[in-house]
């Protein structure tokens, strides 16, 4: 950046800041009195939304797979790319060696209003050029593993350079013809087996079938500069310059092979601009592990040359796993982050432009915590991030973060904005673009459930919602999309209050990865972290100085008590809902918290494995059932110290009540007994998909271990057994299976809008945002309409999956594999399973901390069990008194 762009974005920023103030913090402060809930004002900085919807120029439910991403913003028009794939046509042939080419590249061009301007085939653009004729003739005769590489000749659909020509009538060059036909023989010839048991075919490659997008990047002058990798012969790499107003192609030309870049073992992550810059970086990572992870970076001036660094070789002692993006700082200097493997802290490297350098940079960047990931370079401005909270400015020179705009200066969904990008930014306008996905049915059909917008945020004159309360929301996780829709619902709707959010209490900023360099370092860390977010957030309820609602804080059991939350069990409803999952999660008959969706968490098997009308373990049944059903493989399987903590939590209200805690019982004892004699700690390779015990088949396959089993998880296990069930884990009273709360939503004692926070809860309750959450998220609502609903619709896509199966299978083929037809007869039996719950998953972290530090003296026989109990209970008890 210049110096005068410096001064400029200096002033910029001062005057930004300046409307701040007003509605810094969006509610109650610390130290604020009681009673005093602040109060929206006509000078409370406010941006109207308008927001766009993107009509798409095709028709997702003819694609497998589609996504959309926003390429940019050139002369005003919203540039998107689209790819994917289409499904293989029915009538294709497994045994052939020539798969059809199912990609799917398209572009659409749309004004900043939302109106499609301009879509064309991106695939058809490049095979209609005749860019694939330079190739040599001799590099197309080679043997290819068809079957393997997924990609053939002839494929259906492709033009070949013969049909092109024929469709330019007048065109045609006779020596070029005469080429086709000698080719054409060559390959009639050649696609006849050879001589020799199991040789391949040696075929005639067709390389408009050969190819696939490598970067699709907005050029210059409303044009697009598309990267394509043609893997025929030894490979060939080409640059299209394509016109947006016409999608035909203006130039083409082949890259050089560059030696250091060879498509083995690098993969593209796309292409930054600065300023008439561009800069390319390669991924390489050695997956055999015999060589450290790093970059390739390309970069290519304004002139077309390109320069190559090889970070192996400039940098040779930094593992680099990750480079996020690349920063601005002006007069052509480029400031990048490295994530480095095996180190905690985070490296940085600059780039002159000018004099084509690369070096460490030594400056202290310790003031940088936000992810670089969501970064636009705003001329005049600088580097701005979408954070959390809002549009996050880096000032290099005063080496600090300042939040530029407040995403609580409009009522916008804050899920959908972290997918967007930043097209335009200033005082009185903000401008975002992209592809957000909010969820949806597509377990096995992915389709195309994207949704692309623009929206545009214009500053007002004065805030409509002037007079209304504000309630301040707070989560400890991150907030999905109908959590946040459900906000912009109440805003728009509450004529007397208003929501605003607080990330204060983010677990995110309580935890710290820099000394976790293991498993257990990370459950010390996460342990430390709850506990102390919990203790912060508990001092501040108490005082009066915390949020009035408190969302998906279930797993915090500290805050069940009446001196931070409200008891609202005598609000809730009825008919209509899981009570019993109300129940369970009701502390001495009193309910903090308000589970909004939940799952599962126990042991899937089979009825008929187990005794009629059983619903959990004891811990004998358990054994007995390791032993004769599971074939001696635990479910549970991991270390004694894990399966132990599971337990322990799923049978919590056995050894504390009403703050007092007690040990010294048979069903603590027993827990710990049985875990000492009859588990094995075993190692699971952090590499490998793992869920409980894995197995291949039925036979091998008796039951599984899920923390988290929605109906949707349970489709199929549903499918392959017709008696599946889910029970709880062992316990002294075999007890069912645990309720894990996913979203919750809590009311603050000290809250001087209990009412107003009551009619958030409603709504939240409510079956249209039950539905919501049933139709974008991987759970199940409390709402019993919102379930049947949404799991009529989650059967509808799973039977679809088996229906497209049948295509390439046999019935008996796809039934050995566990595939089935359902009927709605399982919506029913999943409610009857959620009948057997009747205890929910919570912790209390510092509690845990303590019992994993003490238990493993007795599980390795340094201790007797009554010498842990004691010094146990003391611990626990002395902590729980001093917390108050």
């Amino acid at each position: 950046m210049k110096r005068f762009k410096r001064a400029a974005a200096c002033l910029v920023m001062t005057s930004m800041l300046f409307t701040l103030f007003p509605l810094s913090g969006c509610g109650k402060k610390k130290n604020t009195p009681m009673g005093s809930n602040e109060v929206v004002t006509d000078e409370s900085p406010w941006y109207d939304i308008e927001k766009n919807v993107l009509e798409k120029n095709y028709d997702p439910s003819e694609l497998e797979y589609a996504w959309s991403e926003l390429i940019g913003l050139t002369a005003d028009k919203v540039v998107m790319y689209t790819n994917g794939n289409y499904p293989l046509p029915d009538d294709f042939d497994w045994d052939s060696e020539e798969y059809p080419d199912t990609s799917f590249y398209q572009i659409d061009v749309y004004s900043v209003d939302g109106v499609i301007e301009t879509s064309f085939d991106l695939k058809d653009t490049v095979n209609c050029s005749d860019a694939f004729d330079t190739i040599d003739p001799a590099e197309l005769e080679e043997t290819y593993n068809f079957s393997a590489s997924g990609f053939g000749v002839g494929a259906p659909g492709i033009p070949s350079k013969a049909e092109n020509d024929d469709e330019d009538e007048g065109s045609e060059d006779p020596e070029d013809a005469e080429d086709i036909e000698e080719d054409e023989d060559i390959s009639e010839d050649e696609n006849q087996e050879t001589d020799g048991e199991g040789s391949d075919d040696v075929r005639i490659a067709d390389p408009r079938a050969c190819w696939y997008m490598d970067s699709v990047d907005l050029g210059d002058d409303d044009t697009l500069s598309v990267k394509i990798f043609c893997y025929v012969g030894t490979g060939h790499e080409y640059r299209f310059t394509i016109d947006l107003d016409t999608g035909d192609v203006i130039s083409w030309e082949e890259l050089e092979n560059r030696a250091d870049v060879t498509f083995e073992d690098a993969s593209s992550e796309g292409t930054t601009q600065i300023e008439d810059y561009s800069i390319e970086k390669f991924w390489i990572y050695d997956w055999e592990g015999e060589g450290d992870p790093s970059y390739i970076l390309v970069i290519t001036a304004p002139d077309g040359s390109t320069t190559t660094f090889d970070l192996r070789e400039e940098m040779p002692d930094l593992p680099i796993y990750d480079i996020p993006t690349f920063m601005n700082l002006g007069d052509h200097q480029v400031l990048f982050r490295m994530s480095i493997q095996g180190e905690t802290e985070d490296r940085y490297a600059l780039i002159d432009l000018d004099n084509m350098t690369i070096e460490d940079y030594s400056e202290d960047m310790d003031w940088i915590t936000v992810d670089l990931w969501n970064l636009s370079y705003v001329e005049g401005i600088g580097n701005i991030v979408l954070g959390e909270e809002g549009l996050i400015l880096l000032d290099f020179d005063n080496k600090e973060e300042s939040v530029i705009f407040d995403y609580n200066w409009c009522n916008i969904n804050r899920y959908d904005i972290q997918s967007l990008q930043l097209i335009s930014y200033s005082e009185d306008e903000l401008v975002f673009a992209g592809s957000v996905w909010q969820g949806g049915y597509g377990y096995y059909f992915d389709g195309d459930t994207s949704e692309t917008q623009i929206l545009k945020l214009t500053k007002a004159d004065k805030n409509p919602n002037s007079g209304k309360t504000i309630l301040v929301a707070a989560t400890t996780q991150y907030l999905n999309y109908t959590m946040c829709e459900a906000i912009c619902m109440f805003n728009e709707e509450n004529t007397d209050y208003y929501i605003t959010i607080n990330n204060e209490y983010s677990m995110d900023k309580y935890i710290d990865y820099s000394e976790m360099e293991n498993e257990d370092d990370y459950q010390e860390g996460f342990l430390n972290a709850s506990s102390e977010l919990t203790d912060q957030l508990a001092i501040d309820l108490m005082a009066g100085e915390g949020p009035d609602i408190i969302l998906d804080a279930t797993s915090f059991y500290q805050l069940n008590n009446e001196d931070y939350l409200l008891d609202i069990s005598d609000r809730l409803p009825t008919d209509g809902y899981f009570t019993n999952v109300f129940d369970a999660c009701k502390i001495d008959d009193k309910i903090y918290q308000v589970p909004l969706t939940f799952a599962l968490n126990g042991i899937i098997t089979r009825e008929s494995y187990v005794d009629a009308g059983q619903t959990g373990f004891t811990f004998d049944q358990y054994a007995e059932f390791v032993d004769d059903v599971c074939n001696g493989k635990d479910p549970m399987a991991g270390t004694q110290l894990d399966f132990f903590i599971d337990c322990f939590t799923a049978s919590n209200d056995q050894f504390m009540s009403n703050g007092q805690v007690d040990y010294n019982n048979e069903a603590f004892i027993a827990l710990a007994e049985y875990v000492k004699d009859n588990v094995i700690d075993v190692v699971v390779n952090e590499d490998e998909y793992y869920s409980g015990a894995y197995y291949e088949d039925e036979e091998e396959a008796p039951a599984e271990y899920y923390t988290y089993a929605s109906f949707r998880a349970m489709t199929d296990s549903f499918a392959r057994y017709d008696d599946a069930i889910i029970l709880g884990i062992p316990s002294y009273d075999g007890r069912g299976p645990l309720i894990s709360v996913d979203s919750s939503v809590a009311i603050s004692a000290q809250t001087q809008e209990p009412d107003a926070c009551w009619q958030f809860v409603q709504l939240l309750l409510s079956e249209d945002v039950q539905t919501m959450y049933g139709e974008s998220d991987y759970c199940t609502p409390v709402n019993i309409n919102a379930f049947e609903n949404t799991g009529h619709a989650v059967i509808d896509d799973y039977n679809r999956y088996v229906q497209d199966q049948l295509r390439w299978a046999s019935e008996a083929e796809i039934r050995a594999y566990g595939l089935y037809e359902l009927d709605y007869s399982c919506i029913d039996r999943f409610q009857e399973l959620i009948e057997n719950c009747s205890q929910v998953a919570s912790q209390d972290s510092a509690v845990i901390t303590i019992v994993r530090e003490e238990m493993p003296a007795y599980f390795s026989g340094q201790k007797d069990i009554d010498e842990v109990i004691e010094v146990m209970e003391d611990r626990v008890q002395t902590f729980i008194n001093e917390r108050g």
